[in-house]
């Protein structure tokens, strides 16, 4: 039920949502791309058993958000094989990116 992985979210009532997940986008794997929320349907996104856009038509009639969807290429959407150097190069780059803006904003 998708309410066991959105309770939190609920309580907390965002006024934005940042999905990070991997997205088939037929690019080389580790390219970075945001995914606008009338595009989301267009992608397989990750290898979870829930979709995305179930997930997030379930939080939309409780609150209301803007949704950002980072995808990241995977080299294949296979579950239990180990992230490839393109991959975690492109997460420490969103890693770093998000840490410069968290800091900014700090300020």
């Amino acid at each position: 039920m998708p309410e066991n992985f959105t309770s939190g979210i609920k309580k907390i009532k965002p006024t934005h949502l940042i999905i990070i997940d991997a997205v088939l986008m037929n690019e080389k794997s580790g390219f970075i791309n945001i995914i606008e929320k009338d595009k989301i349907r267009d992608f397989n996104v990750s290898c979870h058993s829930m979709p995305i856009t179930f997930l997030l038509k379930f939080l939309e009639k409780e609150i209301s958000f803007k949704v950002i969807l980072i995808g990241i290429q995977p080299e294949n959407m296979n579950i239990g094989v180990n992230i490839n150097e393109n991959i975690l190069s492109s997460i420490d780059k969103l890693v770093d990116i998000f840490q410069e803006i968290l800091l900014l904003n700090k300020k």
